[in-house]
């Protein structure tokens, strides 16, 4: 009963035929929170955080492994089998880890640069935006090619280097399989450095093209009387 009589005094306290205020319509008479707008960071900038925080865990991770490789006296000795153990088993994780963040800024390149393109069509925006965002995406697949080759090689130079494998490169290559091993690790290891330093300046750049779309998409949709 005293349900009913508080939905009466509500309804008794607008004028007939006014709609109910609904949540977007009460939005529109929030205080703003300058505060909060001046803290709000770029999603771009935060996309350019998290990839360097994967990429030093990922380089730090084949550091670790290269540490345990250099430790390695003799792979045949019982006494070193849990060093080779370790070694074995995140390499092959720091190879997994590397390739999957290879694989996401890729992904990020290829999915941004598809949105530049339908925001530049349908904004009727000079191409150079896209252009940009496509000549940084095949600059970088190059190096992460070429960076995730190398870390392949050298799981192949590192099964080789197994006294129990069956596989030896010493004739060929002239060097003994475990050298071979720490020679094109080294290289893996730089080359995915030198990579993520690239990675990470064309995320930020790419950013700042982002951002320079969406303030000609603002100023396009203010002079048309469009909500921005």
């Amino acid at each position: 009963m005293r349900t009913g009589k508080a939905a009466a005094h509500r309804s008794r306290s607008r004028p007939i035929g006014t709609p109910a205020a609904s949540g977007s319509q009460l939005n529109r008479f929030r205080r703003p929170n300058p505060t909060a707008e001046r803290n709000a960071w770029p999603v771009e900038f935060i996309v350019a955080r998290i990839f360097l925080t994967l990429t030093v865990l990922s380089t730090l991770l084949m550091g670790t492994v290269f540490f345990y490789g250099l430790n390695i006296e003799d792979p045949k000795a019982i006494s070193q089998a849990p060093v080779v153990d370790n070694h074995m088993l995140m390499g092959m994780g720091g190879l997994i880890f590397a390739t999957l963040i290879h694989a996401i800024v890729f992904t990020y390149f290829m999915g941004t640069g598809r949105w530049l393109e339908e925001t530049s069509n349908a904004y009727q925006l000079r191409s150079t935006f896209h252009d940009e965002n496509r000549k940084l995406k095949y600059r970088l697949l190059i190096k992460i090619t070429g960076s995730i080759l190398l870390l392949i090689l050298t799981g192949a130079m590192g099964a080789a280097a197994d006294p129990a494998s069956p596989v030896s490169f010493e004739s060929s290559l002239g060097l003994t399989d475990a050298m071979a091993h720490l020679v094109v690790g080294s290289m893996a290891i730089l080359a995915n450095v030198l990579t993520g330093t690239a990675e990470f300046s064309s995320i930020e750049r790419n950013g700042e093209i982002i951002e320079e779309v969406l303030g000609e998409v603002r100023r396009i949709r203010t002079e048309k009387g469009l909500p921005v």
